[in-house]
């Protein structure tokens, strides 16, 4: 049920936002992007990678971050510690 509502609710509303940020990124103010909107678009590509690879057989094996058999269960840890929004 997790996965059915990242996809279908939260990652739609995830990735206009990221698109919102980049499509518009010349209306901010001063040279460089606030952070937390840098971590927001990297959170949002990050996720693209995992739906991807929630979508293939289990039998691909052992992926970096992923244990065989448990890539959709859980967030690798690698990109946890890169990213502040998700939970440790």
């Amino acid at each position: 049920m997790r996965r059915k509502w990242m996809t279908e609710v939260f990652q739609p509303l995830n990735d206009r936002a990221a698109e919102v940020i980049t499509k518009n990124a010349d209306l901010l103010e001063g040279s460089a992007m606030e952070p937390l909107l840098l971590q927001l678009v990297a959170h949002v590509f990050a996720y693209r990678v995992i739906i991807k690879r929630c979508g293939q057989p289990h039998s691909v094996g052992v992926q970096r971050g992923f244990r065989k058999g448990q890539a959709c269960k859980t967030i690798p840890s690698s990109i946890r510690r890169q990213s502040t929004i998700l939970p440790s």
